[in-house]
C-alpha cells in the first residue's frame, strides 16, 4: 500500500497559484452549480408545457469550467476513504494539473535517482554477497561499509526526505500515519547501520534494507501519481463539455439565452 503524501510533505506545493483565495473561489463554483441544478429542477415542475430549454455549449466555455472542473474533481476524490482525499493535499496538489504534473515529475526524478544509488548499495552489502556471491572491489580502499554509508545517505535524506517531514509533522499534532511508519523504518536501519560503521565495523549493516524501503514507497507513489492525474485529466475533458447557457422559452413564447446559474 502507498504512503499517503500530502501536499505539505511535497516540495512542489509552494506554488506559485496556490492560495486559499482559489481554492475558496472553487468551491463557490461548486455550491453554485449544485444551487442552479436545483433551481432548474424546480422550473421544469413549475411552468411544465410552458417553457423548453435548449442547452448549448459556446466554444470559449472551456476556461470557465476548466476551474470548477479541478473543484469537481476534488470534490470527487475527498468523498472516497481514501488516505490522500484531504482538503490540503486534494485542493493544492491533484486539483491543479500542472501541480500535479510537478510533482509526478519530483517524484519520477526521486524514484530514478534512488534506484540508480540501490542497485550499488545491493551490490556491495551483504545480501548481494550472499545472494549473488559478489565481492566487488571498494574504490581508494575504503570498508564497504563506508561506500554504503556514501551511496545510502542521498537516498535516505533525500530520496525520502517528504516521508520524515511528513512524519515529524504527523508527531507534532499526535497522531500517527504510513509515514511514520516509513519513516521510523528507514531511519533505525539507517543509524544502526552509521553506529555500526563507525564503532563496531565487525557487525553487519542495513544500509541496504534502507534504501530499498525508500525506492519501494516512492516507485509506489508514482505509479498512484500518474494513475491520479490520468483520471484527473479524464474527467477535467468530461467536465469541460459541460454547457455554461440555455435557450430558455417564455409564456410569451419569446427564446432568451441566459447562463444556466439563473435557470
Amino acid at each position: 500500500m502507498a504512503t499517503p503524501i500530502f501536499a505539505e510533505d511535497h516540495p512542489v506545493y509552494n506554488h506559485p497559484n496556490n492560495t486559499q483565495s482559489n481554492l475558496a473561489q472553487a468551491h463557490e463554483k461548486i455550491n453554485t452549480e449544485a444551487h442552479s441544478g436545483i433551481k432548474h429542477s424546480e422550473m421544469n415542475h413549475s411552468t411544465a408545457g410552458l417553457a423548453d430549454l435548449n442547452l448549448t455549449t459556446p466554444k470559449k466555455n472551456g476556461a470557465e469550467h476548466q476551474g470548477l472542473g479541478h473543484a469537481a474533481m476534488g470534490q470527487a476524490i475527498k468523498g472516497q476513504e481514501h488516505p490522500m482525499a484531504d482538503h490540503a493535499a486534494v485542493g493544492h496538489s491533484m486539483s491543479d494539473p500542472a501541480m500535479a504534473k510537478a510533482m509526478e515529475a519530483d517524484m519520477r526524478n526521486r524514484f530514478f535517482v534512488s534506484l540508480l544509488l540501490t542497485i550499488p548499495v545491493i551490490l556491495y552489502s551483504m545480501l548481494g554477497v550472499n545472494l549473488f556471491g559478489l565481492n566487488l572491489p571498494t574504490p581508494f580502499g575504503l570498508s564497504n561499509n563506508w561506500v554504503l554509508l556514501i551511496l545510502s545517505s542521498p537516498v535516505v535524506w533525500w530520496g525520502g526526505w517528504m516521508f520524515h517531514s511528513g512524519a515529524y509533522r504527523a508527531l507534532r499534532n499526535r497522531t500517527l500515519n504510513m509515514n511514520v511508519l516509513v519513516s521510523l523504518g528507514v531511519l533505525v536501519a539507517y543509524f544502526f547501520s552509521v553506529f555500526v560503521t563507525f564503532l563496531a565495523p565487525q557487525v553487519e549493516t542495513s544500509y541496504d534494507a534502507a534504501v530499498m524501503l525508500v525506492t519501494f514507497v516512492l516507485f509506489g507513489h508514482w505509479m498512484e501519481m500518474r494513475s491520479r492525474r490520468g483520471s484527473s485529466d479524464a474527467l477535467n475533458a468530461l467536465l469541460r463539455l459541460a454547457p455554461t447557457q440555455a435557450n430558455r422559452i417564455g409564456p410569451d413564447g419569446l427564446i432568451q439565452t441566459v447562463p444556466v446559474e439563473q435557470l
